[in-house]
């Protein structure tokens, strides 16, 4: 892993300096070819971070790491291995350090991620859009915590030119410590929604939460941010970094989209900058992605890509895995967007079953967690979305999810067209009897539900 134009390895002093461990095995001279944390993909030269979790200790895969030729392991308690040794407070932390340390050494400007929906899409939308002018590092995935950003910015060669990271939270200080690492010149702001109120309580500690990433932005730095969104729109006048806020529904907004479309494939809309008109095409349906398109305009705007190389680039966009995939089998088209789930989010993928055609439209809808005291009002709202867009039966699987079913019923749904189930197996042994061709089925829960398992099981993967 080289530094930029040095074209020079890391070596065990910088780990030293970056950390500020103490060596007690090893020479500081020892070269380091990158860094991991996975013993299991260990290559000689690289150096092992032992971190810990809830149920490992990296610390007792040590020897391990020796074994596979690692040059040198970060440890948090003193060790006997045959490799170079450095002992730290907390190896999670030194990661960080590390991290951060080694992303210093480049002049690459990054962009920052955050919001409760919308941040993994938004990331690869924006990275897709500055692609059509720049050499993009991303975020992999949704690597999005103190582990998986640090993680991508050592991923930083001399070759990139802009980095885009997203940056996720559970509660105060997280955005804080991620904008730390990374110190974006610029910052989006997806929406505020009701993601991880089980923690902090309310979708005004989650604004507080989330522009902690605010204080890390230099003076020149540049915000976008939503204008559909009530809780971003109330910072526009405390706002100190020049900004640009973008929607579909404020007429308002300084970037806006007009005339939206799909035929079920694809999104057609008019994006309306600063007077000027563009006709711009995503491989996505939804209003949602036509306002991470709008942000990854902005930013990639910001970074002088000319309007029609992001429009071209944004039409080649490929959404990640498990987020309002749409696929087809034996007849049925399945809407996998298992990934995760909240009140907005479950809407926008009941919008886009509502769009397709079909002959019966089914949603499954299991639990959405971190939702805390209002866990029974948000599955409930999700009931009046399903009435909303005219889904003909609903499944819901878990504990929590019946509350969805009440929720629509209570709307007017038919109870007869609602069925609960407290597990996969038993939705997937009903659905087994139910599912018929031309149906269109959206699946789609928090991610600890798994409800991938019934995708894959009806197109017979």
């Amino acid at each position: 892993m080289n530094w930029g134009c040095k074209k020079a390895m890391l070596k065990i002093s910088d780990i030293l300096k970056a950390t500020g461990g103490e060596l007690i095995k090893g020479s500081q001279d020892t070269e380091i070819t990158a860094i991991n944390t996975d013993t299991r993909i260990i290559k000689e030269g690289m150096l092992f971070v032992a971190l810990i979790g809830d149920t490992f200790d990296g610390n007792d895969y040590v020897n391990q790491a020796a074994g596979a030729g690692a040059a040198g392991c970060v440890v948090s308690r003193r060790v006997e291995a045959d490799t170079s040794l450095i002992l730290v407070d907390d190896t999670t932390k030194a990661l960080g350090k590390i991290a951060k340390y080694y992303k210093e050494k480049f002049c690459v400007p990054f962009v920052g991620i955050t919001g409760s929906v919308g941040k993994t899409t938004t990331k690869d939308m924006i990275s897709c859009a500055l692609s059509a002018k720049y050499n993009v590092l991303k975020t992999q995935k949704n690597f999005n915590n103190h582990i998986g950003l640090p993680l991508t910015l050592l991923r930083l060669n001399s070759e990139h030119q802009v980095g885009v990271v997203e940056m996720g939270m559970s509660g105060f200080g997280e955005i804080d410590y991620l904008a730390g690492l990374v110190n974006p010149s610029v910052a989006v702001f997806t929406n505020i929604g009701l993601s991880h109120v089980e923690k902090l309580g309310s979708r005004k500690n989650i604004l507080k939460a989330k522009t902690e990433l605010l204080s890390h932005l230099p003076d020149d730095g540049f915000v976008v941010l939503c204008a559909d969104d009530d809780m971003l729109l109330s910072l526009k006048e405390s706002l100190k970094h020049k900004h640009i806020y973008y929607g579909t529904e404020n007429k308002d907004a300084d970037l806006r989209a007009e005339n939206i479309f799909s035929d079920g494939v694809n999104t057609e809309f008019d994006i309306i900058d600063n007077g000027n008109r563009y006709h711009a095409v995503i491989p996505v349906l939804g209003d949602h992605n036509v306002k991470n398109a709008l942000a990854a305009y902005a930013v990639a705007r910001h970074f002088n890509t000319e309007p029609e190389d992001i429009i071209s680039a944004l039409k080649d966009f490929v959404p990640g895995k498990m987020r309002q995939n749409i696929l087809h089998s034996g007849g049925i088209t399945v809407i996998n967007d298992c990934y995760n789930a909240s009140p907005s989010s479950v809407e926008a993928g009941l919008k886009i079953l509502n769009q397709l055609k079909g002959e019966r439209k089914i949603a499954v809808l299991g639990d959405m967690l971190e939702m805390g005291e209002l866990s029974e009002y948000a599955h409930r709202l999700v009931g009046k979305y399903v009435v909303d867009f005219g889904v003909d039966f609903l499944i819901t699987v878990g504990n929590k999810s019946g509350e969805i079913a009440t929720g629509a019923v209570n709307h007017g749904f038919n109870q007869k067209n609602a069925k609960s189930f407290k597990d996969n197996k038993s939705a997937i042994e009903f659905l087994d009897s139910f599912i018929k061709s031309g149906d269109i089925v959206l699946v789609k829960a928090s991610r600890s539900m798994k409800l991938e398992e019934i995708s894959e099981h009806l197109l017979g993967f």
